[in-house]
């Protein structure tokens, strides 16, 4: 009774206690960091992880240092989660984009808009099938309702390629510091070295081309941040750390900067 009267009340400390999780390790912990650590620095950092230091550092600490993860729980799918048609989303922009520049319909004109629109939509059949093989929802009418909404915002998603007409799509999710068969020919192994020594892996959802220019583009499914904000007190980090990747991986180029673009319906 003492030790769980204990080990309840410890946790309401200002210090930190083995029962907060590691946080006051021994030597065969600290050596176990100091291998975490020095694994990181090789492999680089993602963005995503660097976020989450301006919302919690412990958070950073447990989820990228330390390495704890939340366990997988398999359930019958009756609604969709959010992240689902977001992944979905940001595969069929990968495969559809990589597609059309295969084809050499990039950049879109009017003859080969019609084309290219076939072209993505045979692109989203294919995901969206295996998705649904993958998932097996238990409802047919909450999926469909959410594909016919993935749909009409990669339609969209098209229609604005097509008029843009100052920067072309290079590259779809180029990658660098990751071992991943789907991203673009371009990328790299190694991550990439930034002038302050942070060591940094990803992958950029599209690299656009002007001239002698380039830009990253990280393609947004979820509702768009306040105007005027750029980092967001570090709580916004892939457009600017993207931007600074670019100026590594094409020096040749000049980097124009880094753009959040929030391309679907649910993002205005």
């Amino acid at each position: 009774l003492a030790r769980a009267l204990r080990s309840r009340a410890r946790p309401w400390h200002q210090k930190g206690w083995q029962f907060d999780g590691l946080v006051d390790p021994g030597p065969r912990g600290k050596a176990a960091l100091a291998t975490r650590v020095a694994a990181l620095a090789e492999r680089g950092f993602a963005v995503t992880a660097l976020e989450r230091y301006a919302a919690c550092p412990y958070r950073l600490y447990l989820a990228t240092v330390v390495g704890l993860r939340q366990r997988d729980f398999r359930a019958e799918l009756e609604e969709l989660d959010p992240p689902t048609p977001g992944l979905l989303f940001h595969e069929v922009l990968r495969a559809a984009g990589s597609e059309l520049k295969r084809r050499d319909l990039l950049p879109l004109t009017e003859s080969s808009a019609a084309h290219a629109q076939r072209v993505l939509d045979e692109v989203f059949h294919e995901i969206a099938g295996r998705y649904r093989d993958e998932l097996a929802p238990a409802i047919d009418r909450v999926w469909n309702d959410a594909m016919a909404e993935v749909r009409a915002d990669v339609r969209r998603w098209l229609a604005k390629l097509g008029n843009e007409t100052a920067w072309t799509p290079e590259h779809f999710e180029l990658g660098f510091g990751l071992k991943n068969a789907d991203s673009d020919p371009a990328s790299q192994e190694e991550p990439v070295l930034l002038d302050f020594g942070l060591s940094l892996r990803g992958s950029i959802d599209a690299v656009e081309r002007t001239a002698d220019q380039v830009r990253a583009t990280d393609y947004k499914t979820g509702e768009p941040r306040r105007d005027g904000v750029v980092l967001d007190g570090g709580k916004f980090l892939q457009p600017v750390f993207y931007a600074l990747a670019l100026e590594k991986i094409f020096p040749h180029l000049s980097s124009a900067g880094g753009r959040a673009y929030y391309c679907t319906t649910r993002g205005r």
